[in-house]
């Protein structure tokens, strides 16, 4: 049986990360459906967390200055304390910005087990225009050039797109996938004349919203036989310009904004939901390939949704999603009615059961740990 850690360098306790948590949570049970033994590393405000056990204590409160304080003085030598006192054969790391206690950690691991496998995931590539504030500029720049000291330690980098190697390292391509046990189909019935829209994330510049609120303000320049309605869950760094915009737009009346949800009360707003929001401003960060969480969870719930970008495991031909072009101009509203009208009942729950499991999605990385 192979054993493994599972670094995922994020907080529990911070509401923002509800979505990650969910797919770090949804690959350790798929690692434990292959028939291997693994072990989750990641944080929580008390400190660092073993699975569910406190093993360090450190305050590490979300978006503190402490937080990076933790990561460069202190995660690094707790990883490499954890990973050598224990017998395991592979490390998979969810991509942080590198520093240089944390290649340290990574050169130590190699130095007391030579034959680990160390694999990377790095969920969006590139990402060198994703950063915006000055801490994440300044952590970039470090990244930038502690990543070509840690490639040296890294044996595959997982990718969600289709490069065959990032940094001279081989890749493993996957996608995003999703538990469906973990998320019930909606049962939502349309209105006459409604079309209830629902967007789920931890809103960032890329996610192209701004592009369907002025959407929104140009279907209700004229009268309109359709009444078409936005539900935006969850908060981000561009949550506040989102509610300015919809301000200055005079749109409150259509679009809502709540804060980051999930569990029961979270499926009780997609059964009032009728189509779902995906990625609309991937292009922005020169991304070509998307691989969102958010695209998986409306399609298992079984409502429909509108996307921008290409995700492989969603084709054009497919009745229950509808593409808008890579730029960023207004989304028309027009064009999603004429979509849904012919699009009421689809096959999504079915489509998310037949290929959009972690366990069918991560194939390509057990094959890869057990050869």
């Amino acid at each position: 049986m192979k054993k493994g850690l599972l670094i995922y360098r994020i907080n529990r306790d911070d509401s923002a990360n509800f979505g990650v948590i969910k797919k770090c949570k949804a690959q350790q049970k798929a690692f434990i459906q292959k028939g291997m033994k693994v072990d989750m590393l990641w944080l929580c405000k008390d400190g660092v967390l073993l699975n569910d056990t406190l093993i360090e204590r450190h305050e590490i409160p979300p978006h503190s200055f402490k937080v990076y304080l933790f990561y460069f003085l202190q995660f690094g030598i707790i990883l490499k304390k954890l990973i050598t006192k224990s017998d395991y054969d592979f490390v998979y790391l969810r991509h942080p910005f590198f520093d240089p206690l944390l290649v340290w950690s990574l050169r130590q691991v190699k130095k007391a087990n030579p034959k680990i496998k160390i694999l990377l995931e790095i969920n969006t590539y590139p990402y060198d225009a994703e950063p915006k504030r000055i801490l994440h500029r300044l952590s970039l720049k470090m990244d930038q050039y502690y990543r070509k000291k840690a490639k040296e330690y890294i044996d595959r980098i997982v990718d969600y797109g289709e490069r065959k190697e990032i940094w001279g390292i081989p890749t493993i391509l996957v996608r995003n996938g999703i538990d469906l046990e973990d998320i019930p189909q909606s049962t939502s019935e349309p209105e006459e004349g409604k079309i209830r829209l629902i967007a789920v994330g931890n809103w960032s510049y890329w996610h192209g919203l701004d592009r369907l609120i002025r959407g929104f303000e140009d279907y209700y320049k004229k009268e309109q036989d359709h009444i078409l309605s936005l539900t935006i869950v969850g908060e981000g760094p561009e949550t506040a310009a989102l509610k300015k915009l919809v301000d200055q737009k005079e749109l409150k009346q259509f679009i809502r904004f709540l804060p980051s949800t999930k569990g029961k009360e979270l499926d009780l707003l997609f059964e009032k939901a009728d189509a779902g929001i995906g990625t609309l401003g991937l292009h922005r960060k020169n991304v070509a390939i998307d691989s969102s969480l958010k695209h998986r969870e409306y399609c298992v719930r079984g409502i429909p949704f509108v996307l921008s970008s290409p995700d492989l495991d969603f084709p054009k031909e497919l009745p229950f999603i509808y593409y808008f072009p890579k730029e960023d101009t207004g989304i028309s509203l027009n064009e999603i009615i004429d979509w849904y009208a012919k699009n009421l009942k689809t096959e999504a729950r079915e489509y998310a059961e037949a290929k959009l499991s972690w366990k069918k999605q991560m194939r390509a990385i057990f094959d890869w740990i057990e050869s």
